[in-house]
């Protein structure tokens, strides 16, 4: 007898029901541990593939994205409940391979005689192929797995690349979107202005009851949670009394606080010791910090006569891209900074950025910049060392009782990355804790990373101070050239 696989799903709560019966085009769950998100954006995605029209060869044809923030939490917790849902006994829906990127080719007949041919490709975003993968793929869907860690261009992105299979000639989509879950996250996050403040059109966000609510100073258990009898029977109830507070209010609670969920980059920052009211001192000319890529961001600093450094403001972009950054610096000084001239001798930038764009040969970031009349150079260095000790060195150094690097309250993705936001994520391991060599990508990365590069054009970092106290710019490579 042929094997048989059967799925039998019913939505656990009023949430996860209005979740399923929604129209909009992006379609977002927000809810606490155990609350059987991945379940239904999962079963949605699969649910879909079954209801596209059939083509003239009774076939339903579709192609969806699977998208977590990093390779490890892809493949040991998205990929791991994708398989138990739908893969067992495995292969007898498609054959499912562990190949770069990771991919599961459904392939089975239904009832009325038509057959299922749905591609879902799985892709973590801090592999560059599997970012440009995502940017080249025509999709009928996304599905985005734990939207705390995911920058908000990734989810706008992909808007554009669904709804483009199967193509218009052959029928097109019966339906396209975009779904994804996620617990909770600071109030400073993309997410909490989507959910709190202003939903974007066509979007839609479902809130699912908090595992506890917060009675007097307390939490107690919330018998309105949902999902509760496929889950332990004390299983919130451990949680409640090994999780400390802010850790309760994002992953039990549904709420917004700042969990470090890493081991913090900078361990000797203190929002309280190393924040403050900070506006740029006259007369001292503005120096700036960039870092390219998806979200590009830049920082504006000063040092002052006494060695002081102070980080007075930041920019940080979605969906944007180099010249879209130049203009918002340009506006932020004209408007907000006008009495302030350029350190043009420390404008310093990631030096990737020399290379050549893919659609014109004859620029690059630099030259983008320099056009704008930014004329950011390449940083002397982009050992990951020596970028971190540009920053870590000032922290820990006094001038005059004081902190060397101050940073502005204005700063407010620079101050929440410092604070364990940009952090190394740690690696499963039996033992002493062991954490990845290099942090995640996401929101606060970027302009932390934009920092790093101030850092190095003002003279900090062990290898440019060894060399001379107010270094020069250092040009990158032979290949960077300004083009006029």
């Amino acid at each position: 007898m042929a094997a048989e696989h059967r799925l039998r799903y019913r939505p656990q709560g009023d949430a996860l029901r209005r979740f399923h019966m929604s129209t909009a085009l992006v379609r977002l769950i927000f809810g606490p541990f155990g609350s059987a998100k991945t379940t239904g954006c999962m079963t949605e995605l699969y649910r879909r593939a079954r209801e596209q029209k059939p083509d003239k060869q009774g076939v339903r044809r579709t192609r969806w994205a699977v998208v977590r923030s990093t390779y490890p939490e892809l493949e040991t917790t998205t990929i791991k409940s994708w398989r138990a849902l739908f893969d067992r006994p495995e292969g007898i829906l498609g054959k499912f391979r562990q190949g770069h990127p990771p991919d599961h080719f459904l392939q089975f007949t239904m009832n009325d005689g038509t057959s299922v041919e749905a591609e879902f490709i799985f892709l973590a975003m801090d592999r560059e192929d599997d970012v440009d993968k995502l940017l080249s793929l025509e999709l009928t869907g996304i599905y985005y797995n734990e939207l705390s860690e995911l920058p908000r261009v990734v989810v706008t992105v992909g808007i554009g690349r669904i709804g483009r299979y199967p193509a218009m000639r052959d029928g097109g989509p019966t339906w396209y979107g975009i779904v994804g879950d996620t617990n909770g996250m600071p109030e400073d996050h993309w997410f909490y202005d989507v959910a709190e403040k202003e939903t974007p059109q066509n979007w839609e966000v479902f809130r699912q009851p908090g595992a506890v609510v917060r009675v007097g100073n307390s939490w107690e258990l919330n018998p309105q949670a949902e999902n509760l009898k496929n889950l332990p029977v004390d299983y919130y109830a451990n949680m409640l009394t090994s999780f400390t507070d802010e850790e309760i209010t994002v992953y039990m609670a549904c709420g917004y606080a700042l969990v470090k969920s890493g081991k913090p980059i900078w361990a000797g920052f203190n929002d309280t010791l190393h924040v403050a009211d900070i506006d740029p001192v006259p007369g001292i000319p503005v120096s700036m910090g960039a870092d390219w890529g998806l979200t590009p961001a830049a920082v504006m600093g000063q040092v002052l006569p006494n060695g002081t450094a102070i980080i007075f403001d930041e920019v940080v972009t979605e969906d944007a891209d180099a010249k879209d950054l130049a203009h918002l610096i340009n506006h932020k000084m004209a408007n907000e900074y006008p009495d302030f001239e350029l350190d043009t001798s420390r404008m310093t930038g990631d030096p990737s950025g020399v290379t050549r764009m893919q659609t014109d040969k004859s620029q690059n970031v630099f030259a983008i910049m320099q056009a704008e009349g930014l004329p950011f150079r390449p940083a002397s260095t982009n050992d990951w060392d020596v970028r971190v000790s540009a920053i870590s060195q000032p922290l820990a150094k006094l001038v005059g009782g004081k902190p060397q690097l101050m940073i502005g309250r204005r700063c407010t993705y620079l101050r929440g990355g410092m604070a364990g936001r940009y952090a190394y994520r740690k690696m499963p391991s039996i033992g002493e804790a062991k954490y990845a060599e290099k942090p995640d990508k996401n929101i606060y990365s970027h302009v932390c990373e934009a920092e790093q590069y101030w850092g190095l054009g003002v003279g900090f970092g062990r290898k440019a101070t060894r060399k001379t106290a107010t270094p020069q710019p250092t040009q990158a490579n032979t290949d960077f050239e300004v083009m006029g």
